[in-house]
C-alpha cells in the first residue's frame, strides 16, 4: 500500500458555483485530532467521527445523491477513510470524464445483502473508452484502500 506523504494536496473539484479544494474538504471531516505530521496515518482513519455539515454540503455539490438520508446514516457508521475516498472520487472522475455527472446511492449487495455505496458516472462515451478511463480511476482509488474501504464502495458507468 502506498504511503501518502503530501496531505497538502492541490486536488481541486470544479463545479458551476466555483471550486472546492480537497485539503479544505478533508478538514470538513470531524477528526478527533488534527494532522500534525507530513505523512498520512491510515490508522487515524479507522474510526468514524461523524459527518459534519460542511462535509455533507461538499458531497451534495460533488454528487447527485439518490437516497441522501440513507447515505448519511450509513456514513456515520463508517470510518473516515471511506469519507475521504468519497471526496477524491469525483475529482478523479472529473479528470477522466470532464463532461459527465456522477451519482451516489446506498444499495444492498445482492450477493450478501450487505449495504454499500454505489457511485456511477453518467456518460455518452463508447463502452471501450469508458472502461479504459474507469480502470484508471479504479487504480487511483486503490491507492486509498485502507481497512477494506473499497468493500463498501462500487464505481460503475451508466451509459446514456
Amino acid at each position: 500500500m502506498p504511503v501518502h506523504t503530501n496531505h497538502k494536496s492541490n486536488y481541486i473539484y470544479t463545479y458551476e458555483g466555483g471550486n472546492l479544494n480537497l485539503r479544505d474538504m478533508t478538514m470538513s471531516i470531524k477528526f478527533s485530532k488534527s494532522f500534525k505530521t507530513p505523512e498520512y496515518n491510515f490508522e487515524f482513519f479507522k474510526t468514524a467521527y461523524g459527518v459534519t455539515n460542511s462535509y455533507w454540503q461538499n458531497l451534495n455539490i460533488m454528487y447527485h445523491l439518490i437516497n441522501d438520508n440513507e447515505i448519511k446514516k450509513y456514513l456515520t457508521t463508517k470510518g473516515d477513510d471511506l469519507k475521504i475516498l468519497l471526496l477524491y472520487i469525483p475529482i478523479f472522475v472529473q479528470k477522466y470524464f470532464p463532461n459527465d455527472k456522477i451519482s451516489l446511492e446506498l444499495i444492498q449487495d445482492p450477493d450478501n445483502s450487505k449495504s454499500l455505496l454505489r457511485s456511477y458516472i453518467h456518460t455518452k462515451l463508447s463502452a471501450s473508452e469508458a472502461t479504459t478511463k474507469l480502470s484508471k480511476i479504479d487504480n487511483l482509488a486503490e491507492e486509498f484502500e485502507t481497512n477494506n474501504t473499497l468493500d463498501s464502495f462500487l464505481l460503475n458507468v451508466e451509459f446514456e
